[in-house]
């Protein structure tokens, strides 16, 4: 188990021993990174008449990146030392993932490549976090959203970080302090089955409950089970853990461990997404999915599964599962009309809209529907 330190992050995207490029030569070699591909900045910038006064705001930010680095590693990754959980639990009236957020940071300290990396987002043109600091400071290629004028706006008024943390990626966390919370006020739980680790969240939050005696968990993540075998033997020592590398779903076959956790747990808790997004590269599964929820044959575009069952501008009381989505893409691109990439775009914006209760059943119905998919699609457009 490794914690980063502050400045071992920032030196992260420093090029050692190398001078500070002028602002000259950086105009010179910087490049854009769009969905067309890459293109220097000189040409990108005379076609889309970008002020150079807002590409030296930029360029400014760059030389100056440790103060930005410095405050993202306070804000979002240095670790409550000592873990203890000092405030009382939320209410039950009251449960928010985003409060007391300082207790996300020693798990996103401890994955912080993977959280803030590694995990793609699975839509096109949405790069991850780090990979466009990593681009942008090391490699001086911008990417295109960083130049529209909502973001060049904000670079001019010093918030650089709300461009960074609105337009690009980054694998969400559940707070071990809504866990906690969570413990506390309803479950009530001393022994613990979690059929996935969240990234150590689950653990750290229901050992910190006092009277929680014992946590098992469970995830196909080898390095997620180290290091949460590591974290619980570290910082709970004094409370039972077992961690188990494997799927969840191959448990009920594992004689062993059905044996040894028979009317064991008192909390089973599961942490679905707000909403899934599958892609199907080939048709059959798709065709499967088709016949099997609705009944037709073949394959299809998209399919949406409700699980709020929401209806248009309804009221929604906290947070909810919306529900999943699947896409064809393959199908897509055999059937659109358009380029698969804005075939996507629409197929997707179509199933979120189901998921939050639009139809087309009906011809006031589907107008309704129709002219607020094309709004979203061309708003999302218009920022490309």
């Amino acid at each position: 188990m490794h914690i980063i330190t502050q400045q071992s992050f920032i030196n992260r995207y420093i090029v050692q021993n190398a001078p500070n490029q002028t602002y000259k030569e950086f105009t010179q070699i910087a490049q854009v990174q769009t969905s067309a591909g890459l293109i220097p900045l000189k040409q990108y910038t005379k076609a889309r008449k970008i002020p150079p006064t807002d590409i030296r705001e930029l360029y400014q930010h760059i030389i100056n990146r440790n103060e930005y680095l410095a405050r993202f590693y306070e804000k979002s990754l240095k670790p409550v030392i000592p873990l203890t959980i000092t405030e009382s639990p939320m209410p039950i009236s009251n449960m928010n993932n985003n409060s007391q957020v300082k207790y996300k940071n020693i798990i996103r300290n401890l994955y912080f490549v993977d959280i803030l990396q590694n995990t793609q987002s699975g839509l096109e043109n949405l790069p991850s976090f780090l990979n466009v600091l990593e681009d942008l400071y090391i490699h001086y290629i911008i990417d295109y959203k960083i130049l529209t004028p909502s973001a060049r706006h904000y670079i001019r008024e010093g918030r650089i970080g709300s461009v960074f943390s609105s337009l690009f990626f980054r694998a969400s966390i559940m707070n071990p302090y809504l866990v906690y919370s969570l413990n506390h006020r309803l479950l009530k739980g001393e022994r613990i089955f979690t059929p996935t680790l969240g990234w150590t969240s689950y653990c750290y939050g229901f050992l910190e409950c006092p009277y929680v005696t014992h946590y098992v968990g469970v995830d196909v993540i080898p390095k997620v089970c180290k290091t949460t075998t590591e974290f619980a033997n570290k910082f709970y020592s004094q409370k039972y853990t077992d961690i188990y590398c494997q799927p969840s779903e191959s448990l009920l076959t594992n004689h062993s461990f059905m044996k040894k956790y028979a009317q064991w747990f008192d909390v089973v808790f599961v942490s679905p997404p707000y909403y899934r997004l599958e892609l199907y590269s080939g048709q059959d599964e798709m065709s499967e999915l088709h016949m099997k929820w609705m009944d037709l044959p073949g394959p299809t575009d998209v399919l949406s599964f409700p699980m709020d069952e929401l209806k248009p501008n309804s009221k929604v009381n906290g947070p909810g599962i919306v529900g999943d989505i699947v896409l064809c893409p393959a199908f897509a691109e055999k059937n659109g009309k358009q380029s698969l990439e804005k075939e996507l775009e629409l197929l997707t914006v179509h199933g979120v809209l189901h998921l939050l209760g639009f139809d087309h059943a009906e011809k006031s119905e589907e107008a309704a529907m129709f002219k607020l998919q094309e709004e979203i699609l061309e708003n999302w457009r218009s920022t490309k």
